[in-house]
């Protein structure tokens, strides 16, 4: 656990001295907790996972005429694990945010699944749901988010607190 804190807080780190410049980059870092849902699952490893994320704002995309929400196509990569397992998500992602910070976001690809013996690409979907505090250089997130997988074993919602770059 303290490797994991020694990394988190290097992350952080590393994220803020690259944000100084005057702005956005589109990136988003993120650190959390996943909860497997199956509680098989949970007995055998842990019931809370580590997890980090990044997403990547590809592009600002308009859908429908002068709505005030505004969309955004992007790619999301995480990493979800607890001794010796470990899923990697990589999905393209569309983003939904009104202007009073609270914002949903989906995406579909595939999530790279590692056990001791196993090693399988699956189809993976996610569904999230978040809020965005603007304050000062850098917007603070707070999300929850739920992974599907193919292999529904490692099903799960994900806690998370980010900034963006």
């Amino acid at each position: 656990m303290k490797k994991i804190m020694t990394l988190a807080g290097a992350v952080l780190l590393a994220g803020s001295a690259f944000a100084q410049g005057s702005s956005l980059s589109g990136i988003n870092l993120r650190l959390g907790f996943f909860y497997p849902t199956d509680s098989d699952t949970r007995d055998a490893t842990s019931d809370l996972w580590f997890t980090g994320g990044i997403d990547y704002k590809i592009k600002d995309i308009g859908l429908g005429g002068d709505s005030m929400m505004g969309y955004s196509l992007g790619i999301s990569a995480d990493w979800q694990s607890s001794d010796d397992i470990r899923v990697i998500p990589v999905l393209l992602t569309i983003t939904g945010q009104p202007n009073n910070g609270i914002y949903w976001t989906g995406g579909v690809g595939v999530a790279f699944n590692h056990a001791p013996g196993y090693n399988k690409t699956k189809l993976a979907y996610m569904v999230g749901a978040g809020y965005e505090w603007k304050s000062g250089m850098n917007p603070i997130s707070f999300e929850l988010r739920y992974y599907g997988n193919g292999d529904s074993e490692v099903n799960g919602i994900g806690a998370y607190v980010g900034f963006r770059l």
